[in-house]
């Protein structure tokens, strides 16, 4: 793989990482993190060579991603900014085995984080987590009991991550 790929792909992390970030702190995803991943693509895709056949399914899975959330998403079970983010993430990914790799892996973090959000929303050490932050003027969304969503941003970037740099 050449630098311009290596590069794209790091931009792409970094906006991960940024929207990660974000979601955690404010529950807010902004809307140019995912465009910015979705610009990113036709650049990758030329530098690497995809064929016009495996940007149809690329494009397929982008469609497909962006659709379900969208219904989801009005059915009021997940957040908009997540929507975007998986669905661009999903455009990288591609159709078939990394995409459901993708999704079956953000699911299994998504139950694993929203685990982690109870136990420090719920107990003394997630109090005291809580407490210890805020001192530091670091103030975290995930410890506000009244909110009853988890920061999936950051299942979402663990799946890309794994399926992008785990060999299956």
């Amino acid at each position: 793989m050449t630098l311009l790929p290596l590069t794209l792909v790091a931009i792409v992390a970094g906006l991960l990482l940024l929207a990660s970030w974000t979601d955690l702190t404010r529950y807010r995803i902004s809307n140019w993190i995912p465009l910015a991943i979705f610009g990113l693509f036709p650049p990758y895709a030329l530098s690497v060579g995809l064929s016009m056949n495996e940007l149809v399914w690329h494009g397929i899975a982008f469609a497909i991603t962006l659709g379900a959330g969208f219904a989801l998403f009005t059915w009021n079970k997940c957040g908009g900014g997540d929507v975007k983010l998986l669905a661009v993430v999903a455009l990288w990914a591609g159709w078939g085995t990394p995409l459901v790799n993708l999704v079956t892996l953000t699911a299994i973090f998504g139950a694993v984080l929203s685990l982690g959000i109870l136990l420090c929303r719920w107990t003394a050490i997630g109090g005291a987590i809580d407490s210890v932050l805020r001192v530091h003027g670091w103030e975290f969304a995930v410890f506000d009991p009244a909110k009853k969503v988890a920061p999936y941003a950051v299942a979402i970037s663990g799946a890309f991550f794994v399926v992008l740099f785990v060999p299956s």
